[in-house]
């Protein structure tokens, strides 16, 4: 006794200490998940005096760099820098080289120029060799006529000087500049026909930043041609060796990309930064304020200053997040702990329980999120339409669905507490979420179907779609807000039904637990080990039907689930198609099997058929719920025909002592005669095994009547109470009734008896 006691306070510390370390790694990551770098949560203030939709007011004083004033002033100060130009130095070297070239050719030429007949010079062929000659070595085209101007007004001594005083012209030109005509930089300014322009670079000589004069390639041509006229030289001579050296006259101004851009920097640079300041009582943004990059800015500073006043408060603040977070985890467990419902306690539940709170609180805290991103800084009407958009009852409705109406109660206390601290709404949103979670949980609780999960979402969404209309008509709010926030409140519970069900199958597959959803599949006649029953053991399988009728009829009188009580009661006695004659509602030609076997033997066999029932339901995968009823139903109750016969065998052999003293003399302990299964843990399981007991024994009742019926089922329910067998259910007395009476009344129209009908024959 003593070390019984040591094993019960040693098991219930090591379960004090799993407790605690669930319940603080819980909090821990509740508040991580919650609160750990959240946003900045905005006051929201409606305001009822405008067609207003949101308006923010700042509760206190603070400054803030205004990235976009500043940059605007640098931009407008770099603006002010022209643009930065460099001449090609190349243009003015090609052009003189090609002047030199030009010059070398008509020097060497000069001899076959004297050789040429004075009566064939004119349009002789040998002017247009040279021309092509300089198109060749230079790519200057120079005429068959200016060629021939050249030769007849120029020889060797002074050739050279005519070219070089004409290209001295040319060259200063290309040095002040030369910009392609219709160049939209230089064409675009007005201060004269020949426009100032800041010009860098120069020549080798390093000119530095020079203000000087570039001018378009056709201005450039006319001054050329008036350089020229003023040379003092032959009219007809000036003329050829200008059109020869205006071609040296390309565009030789280049933006000088590196140069410009390190004086605007340099420009920008100078320029501080914009400090804006807003004082206690200023409104930040109100109906009336545009979309638009400043107040966005201004909202996006404010929420900065806010999380700079949430970290000044640094651990208060912190550890006020993580009582909260501990506290609404603490209060979970307490309302699982004084759950009557055994299946609530189990470690399975807890870790769905977990898995689904933590995952659901993971799509909330992504919601905030999304929500504060610097699209709604300016769109700030979407925060109040998406706060109804919140998927809260993800979690408790598949809780629902898989354990029952209680734990998804618990989850959509704490979900929809957490959710409202983390979008800082007050407790009005608290009740909102929770009222319109525990409908939805009303109308999904007993689903067996798809189509009622998704009713369910649609009702939920319904709620949340009139609450808004409420909200939105006593605050004065848009119509276009209002119905934008109802619709997607709608779609929101539809989504948030159909991801339900998606996700389902998987939460089941992981935990092997099932939904009624899934048992209502195991139902079907066709099942194959339901078949392989009605082929082998044909008296086992209307047995199991009738359990069936009676289990689930009882379920919906206690208030149990009679999805769980139908399906596990067509299974209960699967395990007796491994040696089918052994069972009496399968022995049809008279013979008893266990006419030739002794009690003991016989009461194993009998017994065995749980094990043997609970490795074919592993075997063929039966949902959990199945196997513990399987191996429930009969508990650990004494298997009482063979053992009264075992005791009678005793009687008979002469002793005159007890009959149960002669058994444990023989070495035959009563645990020899009982079932080596689990005392039912739930009340469906407890169902099954009264149904089971009051199915069976019916068949020996002689006469079927009202009275004799409720005394066999209250003679067994009480034979259960009485050998403990209902010690580890949690079924109350009130249930123990309406049990009694659900079974006496579906057992009494089972079993009725029909009208004998006279018969002619038997008359005469």
């Amino acid at each position: 006794m003593l070390s019984q006691e040591m094993k019960k306070s040693k098991f219930r510390k090591w379960r004090f200490l799993a407790v605690s370390t669930v319940v603080i790694t819980l909090s821990i990551l509740v508040y991580s998940i919650c609160f750990i770098g959240r946003p900045p949560v905005v006051p929201h203030i409606v305001s009822k005096n405008k067609s207003a939709q949101v308006q923010i007011v700042s509760p206190f004083d603070f400054t803030y760099i205004s990235e976009i004033q500043t940059q605007a002033n640098r931009d407008r100060n770099a603006e002010r820098i022209a643009p930065q130009y460099k001449i090609n130095e190349s243009a003015i070297a090609n052009g003189a080289e090609n002047i030199k070239k030009i010059v070398s050719i008509f020097d060497n030429n000069q001899q076959k120029y004297s050789e040429l007949p004075s009566e064939n010079k004119n349009n002789n062929p040998f002017f247009e060799d040279i021309s092509a000659e300089i198109r060749k070595a230079t790519l200057i085209d120079v005429s068959p006529e200016d060629a021939e101007i050249i030769y007849e007004k120029t020889d060797n001594a002074n050739r050279n000087r005519a070219f070089n005083q004409v290209f001295f012209h040319a060259g200063n030109i290309l040095r002040d500049g030369v910009y392609p005509d219709g160049d939209s930089v230089f064409s675009s300014m007005t201060t004269s026909s020949s426009p100032n322009v800041d010009i860098s670079g120069g020549f080798s000589g390093g000119i530095g930043a020079l203000h000087l004069r570039a001018i378009s390639e056709t201005d450039a041509r006319r001054e050329l041609l008036e350089k020229v006229k003023n040379l003092g030289m032959n009219d007809v001579l000036a003329k050829a060796l200008y059109r020869i050296v205006k071609e040296t006259l390309v565009p030789n101004t280049e933006f000088d990309e590196e140069k410009t851009k390190a004086l605007r920097d340099e420009a920008r640079e100078k320029v501080k930064d914009v400090v804006v300041k807003i004082r206690r009582g200023e409104t930040l943004v109100d109906s009336e304020t545009a979309p638009s990059p400043i107040v966005s800015e201004k909202i996006k500073a404010y929420k900065v200053e806010l999380e700079k006043r949430n970290q000044s408060y640094g651990f208060t603040s912190s550890t006020i997040e993580y009582l909260f977070s501990l506290l609404v985890v603490i209060s979970g467990t307490f309302f699982i702990a004084i759950s009557r419902q055994q299946k609530n306690r189990q470690p399975r539940t807890i870790a769905i329980f977990c898995t689904l709170l933590i995952i659901n609180l993971i799509l909330e805290r992504g919601f905030i999120e999304f929500s504060s991103t610097e699209y709604f800084d300016t769109n700030t009407p979407l925060l109040q339409i998406l706060a109804y958009v919140a998927p809260i009852m993800l979690g408790p409705m598949i809780m629902v669905l898989i354990f029952g109406s209680y734990t998804g109660f618990i989850m959509a206390i704490m979900v929809s507490a957490l959710t409202t601290l983390m979008l800082g709404e007050g407790i009005v949103y608290f009740i909102i979420f929770l009222a319109c979670t525990l409908i939805a949980i009303f109308f999904t609780g007993s689903a067996t179907s798809r189509p009622r999960v998704i009713i369910g979402g649609l009702i939920y969404g319904l709620c949340i779609s009139l609450i808004s209309l409420i909200m939105g008509y006593c605050n004065e709010l848009p119509m276009a807000i209002v119905w934008r926030q109802s619709l997607l409140a709608i779609g929101s519970g539809v989504m948030t039904s159909f991801v339900a069900i998606g996700v389902l199958p998987l939460f089941e597959l992981i935990f092997n637990r099932y939904s009624n959803i899934t048992l209502l599949d195991y139902t079907d006649f066709n099942n194959p080990l339901l078949r392989k029953m009605q082929i082998e053991a044909p008296g086992t399988y209307h047995h199991s039907v009738m359990v069936s009728y009676l289990a689930e009829a009882a379920a919906v009188a206690v208030g149990a689930n009679p999805m769980v009580c139908r399906v596990g009661a067509l299974f209960h006695d699967i395990g007796k198609i491994q040696k089918p004659e052994f069972f009496t509602e399968n022995q049809q030609d008279g013979k008893n099997a266990h006419d030739d076997q002794n009690p003991s033997m016989s009461a194993l066999i009998i017994k065995n058929h749980i094990r043997e029932g609970v490795e074919i339901a592993k075997l063929a995968k039966l949902p959990r719920q199945v196997i513990e009823a399987i191996e429930q139903h009969h508990g650990t109750s004494v298997i009482m025909y063979f053992y009264n016969k075992a005791m009678k065998m005793a009687e008979s052999a002469g002793d005159k002592r007890d009959p149960i003293q002669a058994l444990r003399d023989a070495g035959i302990e009563e645990s020899t005669y009982r079932h080596e299964g689990t005392k039912p843990q739930t009340v469906e399981n407890a169902i099954i095994m009264i149904a089971d007991s009051c199915e069976a024994a019916s068949r020996s009742l002689k006469r079927i009547t009202k009275h004799g019926i409720e005394d066999l089922v209250n003679a067994i329910v009480r034979g259960k109470m009485n050998d403990g067998q209902l010690d580890e259910c949690p079924i109350t007395v009130k249930q123990i009734s309406k049990l009694k009476e659900s079974i006496a009344f579906t057992m009494l129209n089972m079993l009725h008896s029909r009208v004998s009908y006279n018969n002619e024959n038997e008359k005469k």
